[in-house]
């Protein structure tokens, strides 16, 4: 399906958006053709902000792709917003950290009606090819957390899944990119903050990877998430958001010797510290070597060859060169006016 979008218009051919609880089946490109007043893509994230016709709202990010004749927005429909039939009202919007930067007009989109199986309930059309995990999306200061990742793992997974966390690169015309972002985490057994490190950084947005590993999911229950961004003289955080980590059989919570956060930035610092005291040990030690040989100038040895000062053996040590001049090349002559003798050495550049 394909929805043109035209200026703050969203044109398309009223053809319905697909059935009820269709998953994976449908995917809507929202276009902005070449010459279109372009959207503010790179200071934000763009999202479909929907509302079905039971009243539920939600947004759901977009993907951008670049073609020959424009920028497309691609949407992969899912359950969430196909689940209940009627009229889905879909508004494209362009979020920031803190704001809404733009919005288009409403429109409804028609999702049919399915036919419930023997239990009442309404069989799912799944898509033949797995499905891209969707992400945690940081707009407008919220987590927007997809229903897939309500119940996002059962206790104690260890590297069960990997979460993409999107948020936008810029805030305030600020890049994002250099400052530290955390993941910060609290369940029943107290508060665990997780270093989300080597983020990938995009024109418009930074993409986390949050790989699901005790202490996080150590303990059955509500874990609640807030994202914390910072930097000198700089922090920002969005709102609490929450999953839910599914009780297990296995007895007791596994809580891994692995340090905290703090305790991570400390062994970081230090380890910087000790990387400087070494340099400026070593920066000491070539500038005592360069006194030395400032101090110790070449002089002739009993072999009656030049000798240079070595810093390493702190000694002089023979060049093998002669300390004589070729007397064949000299000229000498005699200043007549004042007797002095004048020596003239014919020596060529290169020597």
């Amino acid at each position: 399906m394909k929805i043109w979008v035209k200026g703050r218009s969203l044109l398309h051919d009223g053809a319905p958006l697909g059935m009820q609880n269709d998953s994976g089946v449908e995917r809507v490109e929202f276009i902005l053709e070449k010459g279109e007043e372009p959207l503010p893509l790179s200071q934000g994230i763009a999202c479909l902000s929907f509302c079905r016709a039971d009243g539920f709202q939600g947004m759901a990010p977009l993907q951008k792709e670049e073609g020959a004749g424009g920028t497309v927005l691609l949407w992969q429909v899912s359950n969430e917003t196909t689940c209940v039939p009627g009229l889905l009202r879909v508004q494209l919007v362009v979020s920031g950290l803190d704001a809404r930067l733009w919005h288009s007009e409403v429109v409804s989109l028609q999702i049919g009606e399915g036919i419930a199986g023997e239990d009442g309930q309404i069989i799912p059309l799944e898509p033949l090819e797995a499905q891209k995990r969707p992400s945690i999306t940081v707009v407008e200061r919220r987590l927007q957390i997809p229903s897939v990742y309500q119940k996002i793992a059962v206790r104690n997974d260890e590297n069960s899944q990997s979460v993409l966390i999107r948020l936008p690169r810029y805030y305030g015309g600020v890049d994002l990119s250099g400052y530290e972002i955390f993941l910060k985490t609290i369940s029943s057994g107290g508060r665990d903050d997780l270093h989300l490190a080597n983020p990938t950084v995009t024109d418009g947005e930074i993409h986390c990877v949050w790989t699901l590993a005790p202490p996080q999911t150590s303990y059955a229950g509500i874990l609640r998430l807030q994202i914390s961004i910072k930097g000198e003289d700089f922090q920002w955080e969005s709102q609490p958001g929450q999953v839910e980590i599914v009780e297990s059989l296995d007895a007791g919570p596994v809580n891994p010797e692995a340090p905290t956060v703090l305790d991570k930035i400390l062994s970081q610092a230090l380890a910087a510290a000790a990387q400087a005291s070494a340099a400026s040990t070593a920066a000491q030690q070539w500038a005592q070597k360069s006194e030395q040989a400032a101090s110790h100038g070449p002089v002739i040895g009993e072999d009656g060859c030049w000798q240079l000062w070595d810093g390493e053996l702190g000694a002089y040590v023979s060049s093998g060169v002669l300390a004589e001049a070729d007397f064949d090349r000299a000229d000498f002559q005699v200043d007549e006016t004042t007797g002095r003798l004048m020596l003239d050495l014919d020596v060529d550049e290169e020597e």
